[in-house]
């Protein structure tokens, strides 16, 4: 199938940040075959965008897209009391079908907010790429690794046949060992192991808390980064989620060895954990994304809001307004997610890239007047304001219709699953 874009403004995201005023886009068979000034060329398809700004499809580097039924179920705690008294009982009482309630429910907020690839940490993975494959998004998937002995080998044995049975162009797999603290140095070492056998990469959380940086340093005499280099842990295929109690010469070895960071703004602030350190992780050469985390420390899945603050929050503490601007991060939530998930093939609209990208109406009262529109889009643009969902060529959303799942549906399991975790509100 040829698709055809034509009258966009659209924002490449490339390493130059070429944008071009009036563009078309031609993409076949999900593939972005041209994109240029206005063209004409033969299509199955041909949207009009009107002056809307085409772009690429944003990439949420860190969720647990699984916990959206918990949306405001345990707000306005410290992030200890909030896992341990409020997260883990719910957890207790989940199962693949809830959460596969619960990710669909999530991914309907994702694509409707202008999000085409999620990176995934939690429970139940079956039911999350169930959910997936149903609504059609690219997903890079980590079952939540735990434990020691034989329970952290059986996590891991999970992993591996969630590889063997879903690993695709647009599910990837990865082992996904939780933190340092949940983990002990043979699970960690374990999921270097099988990672590297299976030719995949690794998801964990990293210094989220000073908690979690001084209990490490008490017990182990190194920062948390320190002790996972030891173990082999960071490569080129690590993801680091959070990253907020970082140092200067954790950045050092997190740039030499390749690993990337996904910078979660909202849910640092929410669950009073800190700011990590973007500017300094940029200026070493860090591949720095960014990521929601789960609705239950964020409540919403908007990388829009995320990129607001991840813009402001660090101008504030750097006490420099160009600390970290908009064209940066834009690209965080697209080019470099594609590269902190070790993708070439997303995040830039380029001729061979895959068509994943959104249509943004930037025509609304809250938008105007448009002096800047790359501005605009980091500052001003709410979910609401996305038109049109692309994935793989395919339109999943458009106008506030969900073109591959029955959102009616959605909306009933989802409140089906969270009685029976949660109870009636």
């Amino acid at each position: 199938m040829k698709l055809l874009i034509q009258n966009a403004y659209i924002v490449t995201a490339d390493e130059k940040n070429t944008v071009i005023p009036d563009g078309s886009l031609l993409a076949e068979d999900g593939v972005i075959v041209r994109v240029g000034e206005h063209f004409e060329a033969e299509a199955d398809k041909m949207l009009d965008a009107g002056g809307m700004t085409l772009m690429p499809g944003l990439i949420n580097a860190h969720t647990h897209i699984g916990m959206t039924l918990m949306r405001g179920a345990a707000d306005d705690v410290e992030l200890h009391h909030w896992l341990n008294d409020h997260i883990f009982p719910i957890e207790d009482r989940l199962d693949t079908e809830v959460v596969y309630a619960s990710s669909l429910l999530g991914m309907c907020e994702m694509i409707a907010g202008g999000v085409t690839t999620f990176a995934d940490m939690y429970f139940f993975s079956e039911g999350t790429i169930r959910a997936a494959q149903e609504i059609g998004m690219r997903a890079d998937i980590g079952r939540c690794i735990v434990g020691d002995g034989e329970e952290g080998q059986k996590r891991i044995d999970e992993t591996v046949e969630l590889f063997r049975r879903y690993q695709s162009d647009r599910i990837h797999v990865r082992l996904a060992p939780h933190a340092i603290y949940s983990c002990p140095a043979e699970t960690l070492k374990k999921c270097v192991s099988v990672s590297g056998k299976l030719g995949t990469g690794l998801h964990i959380h990293l210094d989220e808390t000073k908690k979690e940086h001084e209990d490490c340093l008490r017990e182990h005499g190194v920062t948390p980064t320190a002790y996972l280099h030891s173990l082999g842990c960071l490569s080129r295929q690590t993801l680091l989620a959070h990253g907020v109690w970082l140092t200067e010469e954790d950045a050092d070895v997190i740039a030499e060895t390749g690993a990337a960071a996904a910078h979660c703004p909202t849910s640092n602030l929410k669950l009073a954990s800190g700011i990590a350190p973007v500017r300094m992780l940029r200026e070493k050469g860090v591949t720095v994304a960014l990521g929601s985390d789960g609705v239950a420390s964020n409540n919403r899945q908007s990388l829009f809001r995320d990129m607001t603050l991840a813009a402001l929050l660090q101008k504030g503490v750097c006490l420099d307004a160009t600390a970290l601007n908009a064209r940066e991060t834009i690209r965080m939530a697209t080019a470099d997610g594609a590269r902190a998930l070790g993708r070439d093939d997303i995040g830039v609209l380029a001729p061979g890239r895959k068509a994943d990208m959104i249509l943004v109406d930037q025509s609304g009262i809250h938008q105007q007047p448009i002096n800047d529109r790359i501005s605009n889009l980091v500052y001003a643009t709410e979910n609401t304001d996305v038109a049109v969902t692309i994935i793989d060529g395919r339109i999943v959303f458009e106008k506030g219709e969900y073109r591959t799942v029955d959102a009616e549906r959605v909306l009933a399991q989802a409140e089906t699953a969270r009685d029976r975790i949660i109870g009636g509100a």
